[in-house]
């Protein structure tokens, strides 16, 4: 029985959608719950595995999600991190042309 994941990378305030960890060895369909650590804010984990949402602030979530089968077993424990970046800045200079 295992599990499988790898750390991710967001940014702030863009909606995503995604299935971090996949599990194998158990019986029937698993269930997804979060082991520990908090989500980002803004997103959430469906009983599928999928964690969808718009992450509210920028920073490093470690995370350990959990796989149970149709049988109540656990089935084994994903870790990873998501990263979430800030909002993306846009810097300019200002330059003056003499006129004539």
């Amino acid at each position: 029985m295992t599990a499988s994941g790898s750390g991710l990378s967001l940014r702030q305030d863009k909606a995503d959608s995604f299935k971090p960890a996949q599990a194998s060895g158990g019986s029937g369909t698993y269930a997804w719950t979060l082991a520990q650590g908090p989500l980002p804010d803004g997103m959430t984990l469906a009983p599928d595995g999928t964690v969808s949402g718009s992450p509210a602030r920028a920073a490093a979530f470690p995370v350990s999600l959990r796989a149970t089968d149709t049988e109540g077993r656990t089935i084994a424990t994903s870790v990873f991190t998501i990263t979430v970046t800030g909002h993306p800045t846009l810097s300019y200079a200002s330059v003056k042309f003499p006129l004539g």
